[in-house]
């Protein structure tokens, strides 16, 4: 497979914000596959880390509550992302 096809397959990431004001970063890779991360500020405030978010699909469903919590968590990435 050549370097450009691989450029091609990319994945997607977005930002969304909780009622709560949490932010996390809601990416899904070429396979499939995806994950959840949280933003966390430093201690000076300038710039931001994130955080891997366990139980991620209770999460997710916060997000956005529209969801529906018998799809997987792969699928509800790609509900939101996609």
């Amino acid at each position: 497979m050549s370097m450009a096809s691989d450029f091609r397959k990319k994945g997607i990431a977005k930002t969304f914000v909780t009622d709560d004001g949490k932010e996390y970063l809601v990416m899904r890779f070429p396979d499939g596959s995806g994950c959840i991360l949280q933003k966390v500020k430093d201690d000076s405030g300038a710039s931001a880390n994130y955080i891997r978010v366990s139980h991620q699909k209770p999460k997710l469903l916060k997000i956005d509550g529209t969801l529906n919590g018998n799809q997987t968590t792969y699928q509800i990435i790609d509900d939101l992302v996609g």
